[in-house]
């Protein structure tokens, strides 16, 4: 099938975030972070996206107390010029003064927007890379995991961030493209960190006309990379309903989404679609009774396509 993704899971070094993938150029960087108040316990989700020479959008919900992502933090950030290259052995998106909006090594990550938030931290798991080798629009998504710690609206914050790479023909945007507007109908990028030291990292992906994937990796070394995956999903009694519960199944293992146990909802985005749905929880691999630490992953996806 012409959609048909491939799954990998292998030493992605930083590099890779910077370069054109399989002949197909990088379009843009997305970075969201999930950060909770080591003293108040507010907790936010800010995201920034850049393309290959200037800084997009930058965005920073905190949850309401429904837990819900719906107050929207105002704040003016930068919308410039970029620079994306490697200096002094440092990958960076770069501001005009020489300063790093954006910055990566083979182990560490850092994202500052002035007077907003300043946070850095270590890599978590080895990166999957998802390729759809589609002749007409060929795309590229390579994700890095990181614990981080910093600071937002002046309080001290830990969390995960997500770091993302995106390849595609120049002038394809992701929104729109073939593959959000017609085949996925699942997309989750999630970091499970457990009490014992240990991390899985992964996406799982589920679409149609072979746009569909998993790539999970453990720290223990063990991978699972197939583009074999069925799916299915439980909602919850809202209105708009938002799913509860998603379970991913690839290559005999079930992965279990679950929403959080209150709020994680994102605001609707009826410029991307109307049943376009983005809610934060946790992924557990079934049988799993290690205890979690920390955990973040997020199911993006059409409620009219489940």
């Amino acid at each position: 099938m012409e959609h048909q993704a491939r799954a990998l899971v292998n030493d992605v070094g930083a590099q890779w975030q910077w370069e054109d993938a399989y002949g197909v150029p990088l379009s843009m960087h997305y970075v969201v972070a999930n950060l909770t108040s080591q003293v108040s316990g507010r907790q936010w989700v800010a995201m920034r996206s850049t393309t290959a020479d200037r800084a997009r959008k930058l965005t920073v919900l905190e949850a309401g107390s429904d837990g819900d992502f719906d107050q929207k933090v105002d704040c003016e950030a930068y919308d410039g010029p970029l620079t994306l290259e490697r200096r002094e052995g440092v990958w960076g998106d770069w501001l005009p003064d020489g300063s790093a909006l954006l910055h990566c090594t083979e182990s560490s990550f850092g994202w500052s927007e002035e007077g907003i938030l300043e946070v850095s931290g270590t890599l978590v798991g080895t990166p999957p890379r998802l390729y759809v080798p589609n002749p007409e629009v060929p795309f590229a998504w390579t994700t890095r995991w990181f614990a981080v710690t910093g600071t937002i609206d002046g309080e001290a914050v830990a969390g995960s961030a997500i770091f993302a790479s995106v390849n595609l023909p120049t002038g394809q945007p992701l929104v729109p493209s073939p593959y959000t507007s017609e085949y996925q109908i699942a997309w989750c990028d999630f970091c499970t960190e457990f009490e014992d030291g240990t991390a899985e990292t992964g996406l799982l992906l589920w679409g149609n006309n072979g746009f569909a994937a998993a790539c999970v990796q453990h720290s223990d070394g063990s991978v699972l990379a197939t583009a074999e995956v069925t799916a299915k999903a439980e909602f919850d009694q809202g209105a708009p309903a938002f799913p509860a519960v998603v379970t991913f199944s690839a290559a005999g293992e079930a992965f279990v989404w679950e929403a959080q146990e209150k709020g994680g909802r994102w605001p609707l985005r009826p410029d991307v679609a109307e049943d376009y749905r983005l809610i934060q929880g946790s992924v557990r691999r079934e049988g799993e009774q290690r205890v979690v630490r920390r955990a973040f992953a997020y199911i993006e996806g059409y409620e009219g396509r489940f």
